[in-house]
């Protein structure tokens, strides 16, 4: 199916009631990404939105924010024999979950009657640290980083380390396939 074009409506003051409101306090629009790489992913697409809820005052609510993606990870014409919507596919389901409680959403799939309001919406999509920010890149990779371990259950060490304080054990995968 073709993807329906999208566009957003601003509308000041609280949210009509007979338009269906998102449950989550806040939306971030994405683009979908046929990178190969999972750190290419990482950084485009999850550090990156980090990155402007940290610009926007919003870091404290990326953990219940909803990602959306324009369409679903397709590419057309003859690129779409290729596993790179898989990919694409794969990532999204699997790696957000490093930083996001939801699983991404489609706005393809939303009925075209469907009028849904976003309380707080971040849209637009760029390699992290492309912006300008108040956030150095070290605080926003130590927030990264401490975000994942804590999605990991993995209590994050405090402090510039020392004696007495929790070893992390480091799991080492080898890429295996394309581009290994």
């Amino acid at each position: 199916p073709r993807a329906r074009l999208w566009a957003p409506a601003v509308l000041a003051g609280p949210i009509p009631p007979y338009f269906s409101r998102a449950a989550a306090p806040l939306a971030i629009l994405d683009g979908p990404s046929f990178s190969d790489s999972v750190g290419h992913f990482l950084m485009d697409n999850v550090v990156s939105a980090l990155q402007g809820a940290s610009i926007f005052g919003l870091f404290d609510l990326v953990e219940d924010a909803q990602v959306l993606l324009e369409t679903e990870c397709r590419i057309p014409g003859r690129l779409a024999k290729r596993p790179r919507s898989e990919r694409c596919a794969h990532n999204y389901r699997s790696l957000l979950s490093i930083a996001f409680n939801r699983p991404v959403a489609h706005l393809s799939r939303i009925p075209p009657a469907d009028t849904v309001c976003f309380p707080r919406l971040i849209a637009g999509q760029g390699s992290a640290f492309a912006l300008s920010s108040a956030t150095p890149p070290a605080a926003l990779f130590r927030a990264f980083r401490d975000l994942a371990l804590r999605r990991f259950r993995i209590p994050p060490r405090i402090g510039g380390g020392g004696v007495g304080q929790m070893e992390h054990q480091v799991l080492v995968c080898e890429k295996q396939g394309q581009g290994s």
